[in-house]
């Protein structure tokens, strides 16, 4: 992977986090949003989308692709795994911050999807699950 490869891996992930974190404070889904005041998770995206704007485009990347920056299914790929990289950093960094919130309600079972991340973490909700099984 070359330097502007990984470049654009850390940009869309940076965006994409910031923009998860977007999207919880926006939905109230507690247990993916890493900040307790919604507010916070709005100033928290446009920082991540601002710097990570600032930092990728402040140099020209004007490329071609055949003096070895990267092709349109390579930059799909990154951007996909930069996607899949956000998914994970945001359920275990949410997991981790709110480890004992949440843990004292009972399980309600009719909870499904996103619904039951307003009130649990993504691990929380799958540990009870497969446990009521």
């Amino acid at each position: 992977m070359n330097n502007l490869s990984l470049d654009f891996f850390l940009f869309v992930l940076m965006v994409s986090f910031g923009v998860f974190q977007l999207a919880a404070s926006r939905g109230r889904l507690k247990g993916l949003s890493l900040f307790r005041k919604r507010l916070t998770g709005y100033v928290f995206c446009a920082v991540m989308v601002g710097v990570a704007c600032w930092w990728f485009f402040r140099i020209d990347r004007n490329i071609p692709d055949t003096e070895g920056a990267p092709a349109g299914g390579q930059l799909f790929a990154l951007m996909l795994l930069a996607l899949i990289a956000t998914t994970v950093l945001t359920i275990i960094a949410s997991s981790i911050i709110k480890a004992r919130w949440g843990s004292r309600e009972p399980y309600d079972a009719s909870q499904r999807g996103l619904e039951a991340l307003k009130k649990r973490t993504y691990l929380q909700q799958i540990t009870r699950s497969l446990r009521k099984r």
